[in-house]
């Protein structure tokens, strides 16, 4: 068997039919990671021009729930899991081709018993019982005339006194 090494158009190294690839800054990426531990938590990365990965682990039992965190932008896709295989592994997808990696968290949850048999958290909508009231009648505004406006008179002329003379008296 011979290693294929390829050095792409931008300087990175391909391993595998470029299913590892190794970029100058250091960043190793790989299209399918197996983990041959119980990892119930890690980060992986869905690469360029693909829509899944699988991740593989131990830690995936019947009762599992699988949490994922993107730790990029999304370009507004939905990351979402599917697949889970007991013992073995998960699948995680993107809902489109993007033209960059989408690196995402990942955690495992397991549960005593099996998810069936948890209850629903969630309460469903109950549409509330409509209340009938009687129509409240306000009372009909008191409306008093305007009162009335009395102006007062002025004289046509004007009142002056009458003069009275002055008597002078003298005295011897």
């Amino acid at each position: 068997n011979i290693l294929k090494v390829k050095l792409n158009s931008e300087g990175n190294i391909e391993l595998l039919g470029g299913n590892i690839l190794m970029e100058g800054d250091g960043t190793l990426s790989i299209r399918k990671l197996k983990l041959e531990e119980n990892y119930s938590i890690g980060s992986s990365k869905i690469l360029a021009n693909t829509t899944t990965i699988v991740i593989e682990t131990k830690a995936i039992t019947t009762n599992s729930k699988v949490f994922i965190n993107p730790t990029s932008d999304t370009l507004n896709k939905v990351l979402y899991v599917t697949e889970l295989k007991v013992g073995e592994s998960f699948k995680v997808n993107i809902n489109g081709v993007l033209p960059q990696d989408i690196t995402f968290d990942w955690f495992i949850i397991d549960s005593k018993k099996p998810l069936e048999e948890i209850p629903e958290i969630v309460q469903p909508i109950v549409e509330p019982t409509p209340v009938i009231t009687e129509p409240i009648i306000e009372p009909e505004p008191i409306i008093e005339p305007p009162a009335e406006v009395v102006e007062p008179t002025i004289p046509e002329e004007p009142i002056v006194p009458e003069e009275t003379p002055i008597e002078e008296t003298v005295t011897p």
